[in-house]
């Protein structure tokens, strides 16, 4: 299993181009055993690890300590990437970085309509189409218009597309693509749970009535977890300081940036 160390010379950042750098934690050498809660460490399957702890950090950063959001995100990534951040699905031919595989060849065209789509708002940024157009990828299986829409009204909104393999800016997408089908969707709403959270991660729609494959995929990464399926059916914690805006404030803390709504 890649661990996604050789893409960290490839990524940057579109407002002014600084570059992200290493990719922390998560880009570290994936080990079995994470901190535990009371007495001794507790053993995570390889490649769970560093998204815990790149999760930890990224949500206490934005105001957040409820622990089931890393559970969650564990679970998404789990089938999204099998907690492998270096992995796309896409064309063929696309332009990803070094040391990216592809594991997929559906979300190609997904990538080109909603870049078509959204356009407008990455106008003045300097990366080309191809950049955005790929497919899907990452930890979190983003396309990269959908994962940069947590900066869209923000300071780094011509964030480099290819930030959906970096674990921190992911991992930031993530959170806050669940905070808004959380807070924005009747669907979600309707039955405010963490499987029919997950119903919305392909498409918000899906939320407020049962998905076959998607629930069958969410409970067998909570079973690589050694999280009782159960738990899907419980509610939805609380983002606590989380909210519009939250996202690119935490990019900004770790770009080193400050506070990047000051």
């Amino acid at each position: 299993m890649s661990n996604g160390s050789g893409i960290a010379a490839a990524l940057g950042v579109g407002v002014g181009l600084v570059a992200l750098g290493a990719l922390g934690r998560a880009a570290g050498t994936a080990t079995s055993s994470g901190g535990g809660s009371g007495g001794g460490a507790q053993e995570f399957p390889e490649g769970l690890s560093p998204l815990r702890s790149v999760a930890a950090d990224v949500l206490t950063a934005g105001g957040s300590i409820d622990p089931g959001w890393i559970t969650f995100l564990g679970a998404v990534a789990h089938h999204e990437s099998g907690w492998d951040p270096a992995v796309y699905n896409g064309f063929a031919d696309a332009q990803v970085p070094t040391g990216v595989r592809r594991v997929g060849k559906v979300d190609g065209p997904g990538a080109v309509s909603n870049y078509n789509r959204n356009a407008k708002h990455y106008a003045n940024c300097t990366w080309p189409k191809a950049r955005y157009t790929f497919g899907s990828g990452g930890w979190y299986g983003f396309l990269p218009t959908v994962g940069l829409h947590a900066f869209i009204k923000g300071p780094y909104v011509c964030l480099d597309p290819w930030s959906v393999f970096s674990p921190y800016p992911s991992t930031i997408m993530a959170i806050d693509m669940a905070r808004r089908l959380k807070n924005n969707w009747a669907g979600f709403k309707k039955q405010p749970t963490w499987k029919n959270l997950n119903r919305g991660w392909k498409a918000p729609g899906n939320m407020g009535s049962p998905q076959e494959g998607s629930d069958r995929r969410f409970d067998r990464a909570l079973r690589a977890m050694g999280v009782p399926v159960e738990w899907g059916d419980q509610e939805v914690a609380g983002l606590g300081g989380w909210k519009s805006g939250t996202a690119n404030h935490v990019l900004g803390l770790w770009l080193g940036n400050g506070d990047a709504n000051a």
